[in-house]
């Protein structure tokens, strides 16, 4: 998980991935922030993966 941080693309892909399958964006921010403050992904994953997941959340919104 660490090299989500490093490599955007697959952040990117990842955290669309994971906002499409649960969603909602505040659960995937709820999860995320939960397993950075366990130390299981770096803030710098935890920030990609909510940036994107916010990002999917309005496109899927605004396609409806």
């Amino acid at each position: 998980m660490d090299t989500l941080g490093d490599n955007t693309l697959l952040g990117a892909r990842v955290g669309a991935l994971f906002t499409m399958l649960v969603k909602s964006s505040f659960a995937t921010v709820a999860i995320i922030v939960t397993s950075v403050s366990q130390g299981l992904i770096s803030l710098s994953a935890g920030i990609a993966l909510m940036l994107v997941g916010k990002l999917v959340h309005v496109l899927i919104h605004s396609l409806r």
